[in-house]
């Protein structure tokens, strides 16, 4: 007379879980099943960027990279985020570039795998061993809000290069020590951006495209900026320390989504050499 309940339940608690986002996990395969637009969606990321169209628009403008203040380190299942940018006296934000608005930046995070190659996006068929994502909200709108409006996000994609040099991310490697499990948190007080990540004020040089979030749901609302000329070394033990992290989204060690069709989006190309904006 129990298992009438059980067997009702039971469907409704696993669709629950789906909807907030609690069950998908890499490879992303299975995405599609219970996030349509994963599967179906016509601007999805990541790409590999092979064609591009040479346009001149203003450079890219990146504001109070250079500031400091406290932000939070956690594992939040899929990887590992870094936010708490709302709350500093002078918050970054990007702006031009293309963009009629300003955005705010609201977090970054890390892609990565278990061998070299764990970027997201390629370019010209080259993965890099890892990526950072650093992710703006449009100006006047919350997080959820932007997620659900079109040009509601705006992405800076940074390749991060295997090498010897491991000051990128100095200011990072004690947090990561602590958030190894999923759920845990760690404080960084004074944390400076443009301190490891070397990312200019003004950037002459990128690749924009239309795209989506690249975790479920898919959101298509993301104005991508790929900034090929701010890559930095990542060294062998803070790689290690990124695959190191465990999270329920990340069996098997990774959390990078595949490759989807670029579907006849334009790739623009701006840089030094062709515009003097």
């Amino acid at each position: 007379m129990y298992f009438l309940p059980i067997l009702i339940l039971f469907p409704i608690l696993l669709n629950l879980n789906f909807i907030l986002g609690a069950d998908w996990k890499y490879p992303d395969s299975t995405w599609g099943s219970h996030y349509p637009v994963c599967k179906n969606g016509k601007k999805q990321s990541p790409i590999d960027i092979r064609r591009v169209s040479t346009v001149c628009v203003p450079k890219l403008s990146v504001v109070n990279y250079i500031r400091k203040g406290d932000v939070e380190v956690k594992n939040n299942g899929h990887g590992v985020e870094v936010e708490g940018f709302e709350n500093w006296r002078s918050r970054p934000y990007i702006e031009h570039g293309g963009l009629n608005r300003k955005y705010f930046l609201a977090q970054f995070h890390f892609h990565w795998a278990k061998d070299l190659y764990g970027s997201e996006h390629k370019l010209n068929g080259y993965q890099y061993a890892a990526e950072v994502h650093f992710v703006h909200v449009r100006e006047g709108l919350s997080f959820e809000q932007a997620k659900n409006t079109p040009n509601g996000l705006a992405v800076l994609a940074v390749f991060m290069v295997f090498g010897r040099n491991d000051y990128a991310m100095k200011n990072l490697e004690r947090a990561l020590l602590k958030v190894v499990n999923e759920g845990s948190k760690e404080t960084i007080k004074d944390f400076q951006i443009v301190f490891g990540f070397g990312i200019p004020t003004k950037v002459d040089s990128f690749l924009r495209y239309e795209g989506s979030l690249t975790t479920p749901g898919c959101n298509e609302v993301v104005q991508w900026f790929i900034l090929p000329n701010s890559r930095f070394d990542i060294g062998r033990v803070q790689l290690g320390l990124l695959r190191s992290i465990k999270g329920s989204a990340m069996p098997q060690g990774n959390n990078v989504r595949s490759i989807q069709q670029l579907n006849g989006r334009t790739v623009i190309n701006r840089s030094l050499q062709n515009c003097n904006l």
